[in-house]
């Protein structure tokens, strides 16, 4: 993975450590974590494919108003003290692509759109499917790929030729509520960024405390309206959380936010 400050020019060439940043916000050993994700892969409702290893993740209809939807996950408790208390926690995504627009600026789907955070609750898995030889581009790959084992698909968890572990549900098992809404406009290599709300302190806070029940979160289109408005963003994501170890209030303060960058 990359990384460089938010201060710094946008770049998707920039190359680094793989990473975590963690900075003090208070005298009281309160803190700030900044976390990238450790899986994550896009589902297609038309024809069952994947992107595992692709370099983006795809959400919305396409221009033939098939959907697609995205899962994520972040590795909560190999990166937070035992026992801490979540006070805040923000993902942030940075678009690469809108439909139609073949990854050219100021073209195609031109309608900001309001994409959700909805708290998967199934395990699923990201395989090896994607471009072959692989590809440092979004552009070509919004269709997906066929499944490999392990993969996860729209009707499968973790896709098997032979046994494969379906959803309960095609097309995802999430909650009925969603976490966070966002809108994301149509201005490629932007951050967008799901600001903290109660839902998604409480996510992670159960994450944290009940690792085998981190399943990520599912990011789906709003209104599953028959739209041409697919969003594609990189696949190196960061999520910053504000904590303090030892569960006593805590007010968040100011800190080094960090992002992660395509290499």
């Amino acid at each position: 993975m990359s990384i460089a400050s938010i201060l710094a020019k946008l770049s998707l060439s920039a190359i680094g450590a793989v990473a975590m940043v963690a900075t003090i916000a208070s005298a009281s050993q309160a803190g700030t974590l900044t976390i990238g994700a450790k899986r994550d892969t896009t589902i297609y409702q038309n024809n069952n494919n994947s992107n595992g290893t692709g370099v983006g993740i795809f959400v919305g209809n396409n221009g033939s108003n098939a959907t697609r939807r995205s899962l994520i996950y972040f590795d909560i408790a190999s990166n937070l003290p035992t026992g801490a208390s979540i006070t805040d926690v923000q993902l942030t995504l940075f678009l690469g692509q809108v439909s139609g627009s073949s990854g050219n600026p100021g073209s195609g789907d031109q309608t900001p759109r309001n994409i959700s955070l909805f708290r998967a609750s199934n395990s699923w898995g990201e395989g090896t499917s994607g471009p072959v030889p692989p590809s440092g581009t979004i552009g070509g790959t919004g269709e997906g790929f066929a499944p490999n084992p392990g993969d996860a698909t729209w009707s499968d968890r973790f896709y098997d030729p032979v046994n494969p572990v379906l959803w309960g549900t095609p097309g995802g098992d999430f909650a009925a509520n969603k976490s966070a809404t966002t809108t994301v406009s149509q201005n490629i290599n932007a951050g967008y960024t799901w600001v903290s709300t109660a839902a998604m302190v409480a996510d992670v806070q159960g994450w944290l405390d009940n690792p085998s029940e981190n399943f990520g979160w599912l990011l789906l289109h709003s209104w599953h309206l028959p739209i041409w408005c697919d969003r594609s963003k990189y696949f190196l994501q960061l999520m910053l959380i504000a904590y303090h170890p030892s569960k006593t209030k805590f007010s968040f303060g100011n800190c080094i936010i960090c992002i992660y960058l395509p290499t």
